[in-house]
């Protein structure tokens, strides 16, 4: 117990430290993925998201 002026001010307790658990399928349902997910990208998207020069955009 920590005291200030003899009055108490907070109680330590353990901490239970441990992962969460974890349930599949609970997203079932509610994440919807593309049907064009995995076709390539155009040449231009993939300059902007690679980060080449800029006078590849063009």
């Amino acid at each position: 117990m920590t005291a200030k002026a003899g009055k108490p001010t907070a109680k330590p307790v353990s901490v239970q430290a441990g992962k969460p658990v974890r349930k599949p399928g609970a997203l079932k349902g509610k994440i919807r993925i593309a049907e064009d997910f995995d076709t390539p990208l155009s040449d231009n998207l993939l300059a902007i998201f690679e980060g080449w020069p800029k006078s590849f955009n063009s």
